[in-house]
């Protein structure tokens, strides 16, 4: 965090054109700082992280600092669609929807019940959810949310041989990945594998995990921080931490 004179912006590296700016807040417009002499490799996400109080919060990675955010909103998960609005676990266990991080939470008739959810990153059409049964399910969203819900209706279809995890997500090379209940990455290949199988050389215990645009991991260790992973499938953690992260009990990124 910057400040001059009381008036405190957000440093932010825009990689498109390798210049250093300054925002106000994460959704002003970006100001060019001539001064600027930084040297580091670029994110192009902010992280979304849930607290142990539920309630959401917003930081860059490279800013050591959790900011609180949206309307005060207690959820469980939740992911960005590509049209930038919101869907979150709320602590009744169904889904609501929201234009932007700022606007009001709609419930999704028929969404329940579910702990964690993901979304298919390839085409946006689906979003998998952890059962209450923590088996895997998955719904397709291709007509997109409203404040009446899912344009089409809800309904969830269950994923033979999926159980048992506490999270889910899609990894970079396509597969399917699920945190078990012992605190290990598995994989599927698709929704017709037979069954989990542990990521290779996952030696470590992790509590949540989410991708950035580069594919860059983030492991949510079993104290409640955050750590990056370079790669699925060479244990956590393998990068480093991010500083201040604690404590969080769900991430996802967006833009």
């Amino acid at each position: 965090m910057l400040c001059y004179n009381q008036i405190c912006a957000i440093a932010v590296w825009r990689n498109d054109l390798k210049r250093c700016y300054l925002k106000s807040s994460v959704w002003g417009t970006p100001v060019l700082n001539p001064n600027a002499n930084i040297q580091f490799a670029p994110f192009e996400d902010l992280v979304l992280g849930i607290g142990t109080d539920n309630l959401l919060r917003w930081r860059d990675p490279e800013i050591p600092i959790w900011k609180s955010v949206g309307t005060g909103m207690r959820l469980l998960d939740i992911l960005q669609l590509s049209d930038l609005s919101f869907v979150g676990v709320g602590l009744d266990n169904n889904l609501y929807w929201a234009s932007s991080l700022h606007s009001q939470w709609y419930l999704v008739p028929g969404s329940g019940s579910v702990t964690r959810i993901a979304i298919m990153r390839s085409n946006f059409a689906w979003i998998f959810g952890v059962g209450m049964d923590c088996e895997l399910y998955y719904v397709n969203i291709l007509q997109g949310f409203n404040a009446q819900g899912l344009r089409g209706g809800f309904k969830w279809y269950h994923v033979p041989n999926s159980g048992c995890i506490i999270d889910v997500l899609q990894l970079p090379n396509g597969y399917v990945g699920g945190i078990g209940r012992d605190n290990k990455l598995y994989y599927m290949q698709n929704f017709y594998s037979l069954g989990w199988q542990l990521a290779p050389n996952f030696n470590g215990a992790i509590t949540g995990l989410a991708e950035l645009s580069d594919s860059t991991l983030l492991g949510i260790g079993m104290d409640g921080s955050v750590w990056r992973m370079n790669s699925w499938d060479t244990g956590f953690p393998d990068g480093n931490g991010l500083t201040k992260s604690c404590c969080i009990s769900a991430i996802t990124s967006a833009i």
